[in-house]
């Protein structure tokens, strides 16, 4: 088992007491010596509680040096000065054991170790208040790293939130058509549409060799056409009026689109008449484009134009 400290130090006072024998003796013979063989042996033994405090400061200093190894990454330059001040309380026990064994040959040396020694403890003990608040600013830096993370990550959700209805916005303002076709007719901007109004109407992919032209005519006059009577289609860019037939009358009055012209200005109520071309002769009817209709009233062989009679290519709403 290695001897404790205080066997060490009861060792060394035995020693010293072994040796202050002669010197007592010398004391006798000499009457110009000063100290006492008490007074040393009181002073040894103040240095020795003197380098008992050290050396319990230098346990604290320790205690606090481990408890700082786990910190080192964060604590950084504050590390390097707190193993700057161990190495220097290290240097001063040397310097403590090495005055202690001056004042066993001589007391003058004891004051200026003592002396030494107090500063190093000074030195050390501003050391670690510095390194107390070195750890407390780091402190208060961490904290205020995570306030603002957490500002940092309350933006973040506020975005996401924000684009997630931006997209719902966008995508309720997407229309998407029922059937494939041309676009004949929208509302215009800044049209208010009643619930259920159509937005746009649409010509579907039909036959195009033998096109629907839809008229709408008051009701007065839709009781003197009949199916499968003939019809007669006029436009400014045709050459020639092309042959058509009835192939669908409405069988009841409705209110009528407003872009449909017609003969009349109030026109409330009218009936639906679908009209097919027989024969484009080449010509072409682009789909939405507004024509000139005569049609052929029940009993009679050639076409008349009925009031309010116009059509158009094909649309569905």
């Amino acid at each position: 088992a290695r001897p404790s400290r205080h066997d060490k130090g009861d060792e060394a006072r035995q020693r010293d007491r072994s040796s202050s024998a002669p010197s007592r003796a010398r004391a006798r013979r000499s009457p110009t010596a000063r100290p006492s063989p008490r007074e040393l042996q009181a002073k040894i033994a103040e240095l020795d509680r003197r380098i008992a405090a050290l050396d319990v400061q230098l346990t604290k200093v320790r205690q606090a040096d481990r408890m700082l190894t786990t910190k080192r990454r964060e604590v950084g330059s504050k590390l390097a000065r707190a193993e700057n001040a161990r190495r220097s309380l290290i240097a001063k026990r040397a310097q403590a054991r090495a005055a202690r064994a001056e004042l066993t040959a001589g007391l003058a040396a004891m004051t200026d170790g003592l002396r030494r020694i107090d500063e190093g403890i000074a030195k050390a003990e501003d050391g670690l208040a510095k390194i107390d608040e070195g750890i407390d600013k780091i402190r208060e830096a961490r904290r205020k790293l995570r306030h603002a993370r957490e500002q940092a990550r309350i933006a973040v959700d506020s975005a996401t939130v924000r684009r997630r209805q931006a997209t719902l916005t966008r995508e309720r303002t997407t229309l998407v058509a029922p059937v494939s076709g041309h676009v004949t007719h929208t509302a215009d901007v800044g049209d208010v549409l009643s619930p259920g109004a159509p937005v746009a109407r649409i010509s579907a992919d039909v036959d195009r060799d033998h096109p629907v032209l839809t008229a709408w005519l008051p009701p007065q006059q839709a009781e003197a056409v009949c199916r499968n009577t003939t019809a007669s289609v006029t436009a400014d860019w045709l050459s020639s009026a092309l042959p058509g037939r009835v192939t669908l009358l409405g069988t009841r009055a409705e209110y009528p689109p407003t872009s449909q012209a017609t003969d009349e200005v109030h026109l409330l109520r009218a009936v639906a008449v679908e009209v097919t071309v027989d024969d484009l002769g080449g010509a072409v009817l682009p789909p939405g484009t507004p024509v000139g209709l005569r049609l052929t009233p029940c009993g009679e062989a050639t076409p008349t134009t009925p009031s309010g009679a116009s059509a158009s290519a094909p649309s569905k709403r």
